[in-house]
């Protein structure tokens, strides 16, 4: 997976147009606090052996964002389309993480190995 990609499903929090305002704020608070924790674990590596030991823990970070875009379709019964996206104050920060985690010889294949279990679920959810 490029980084592109990585960048637009975990990088952009989530705003569901099909939503009151309250659940959109609520999706997008929720969206932009797990951006926040990753941004924050990943500025704390600089090595491939540090990102190794935090693998499992950004793994759970991204099954904990595909969590919130699966229940944010489901709220907004978009099931199979795409949900409208909003660029929170973490987005720029994480995905600028990402890209310098990238630059870390064999960082990409830890990173892609994190959320590979996560993309699936999301897959599986929204084919």
């Amino acid at each position: 997976m490029n980084i592109g990609k990585m960048t637009f499903l975990f990088a952009f929090m989530m705003v569901v147009s099909g939503c009151g305002p309250r659940v959109m704020d609520d999706f997008h608070r929720a969206g932009e606090d797990i951006c926040r924790e990753l941004t924050v674990e990943l500025r704390g590596i600089d090595h491939i052996e540090e990102l190794l030991e935090k693998e499992g823990s950004l793994e759970k970070k991204f099954q904990k964002l595909v969590d919130l875009m699966i229940a944010a379709k489901i709220a907004s019964g978009k099931r199979g389309g795409a949900l409208a996206v909003s660029e929170g104050p973490y987005s720029q920060k994480l995905r600028k993480e990402l890209t310098r985690i990238y630059e870390i010889e064999g960082a990409s294949e830890i990173i892609e190995r994190a959320q590979k279990e996560p993309l699936i679920r999301l897959g599986a959810f929204d084919p």
